[in-house]
């Protein structure tokens, strides 16, 4: 409660931000694969994560790197 008290939001969307702000990094540099990046970020399931990316970002984690690279 403290935590969340002071942040303005909760320890766990914290952390998701953490994570998929890494796993976009990863994605960028073009060297894993989504079940990949999903396993580095801490995610065991591979639909969570492409869900959970693509509600945070607005695109799949297969299309980001080719929606950047098109703006």
């Amino acid at each position: 409660r403290l935590f969340k008290r002071y942040t303005k939001t909760p320890p766990s969307h914290l952390l998701l931000h953490y994570k998929m702000n890494y796993a976009a990094e990863l994605l960028l540099a073009g060297k894993h694969l989504v079940k990949e990046v999903a396993d580095l970020v801490g995610i065991d399931d591979q639909y969570y994560f492409s869900r959970s990316f693509k509600q945070f970002f607005g695109v799949a984690p297969k299309h980001f790197a080719a929606t950047l690279k098109r703006s």
